[in-house]
């Protein structure tokens, strides 16, 4: 039998870690474009500013899967809105 509940650790929702999201955004460019064998990518202000704005009802594991569809999507090395799943824009 394995106890699962010994401690428990209150992390507040993305939304309300504005400065996470800048860091969060940056290790999964890198760390996807990588994974992904793609060019290192960056974000244009647009998308940038539309990325931080983002609720983010999924918390982490939605704005890693946002990064790695912009990622895939993104032919050249710049980010941009268009680039970003439909729902953002």
């Amino acid at each position: 039998m394995y106890r699962l509940n010994v401690i428990r650790l209150h992390l507040p929702p993305l939304r309300d870690r504005q400065g996470d999201i800048k860091l969060l955004l940056d290790h999964f460019l890198d760390t996807l474009s990588t994974q992904l064998g793609k060019k290192k990518k960056a974000l244009s202000p647009v998308a940038m500013n539309i990325l931080m704005s983002y609720p983010y009802p999924g918390n982490v594991r939605e704005l890693r899967n946002i990064v790695e569809y912009a990622v895939n999507i993104c032919e050249d090395r710049l980010i941009k809105p268009e680039h970003l799943p439909s729902y953002l824009t």
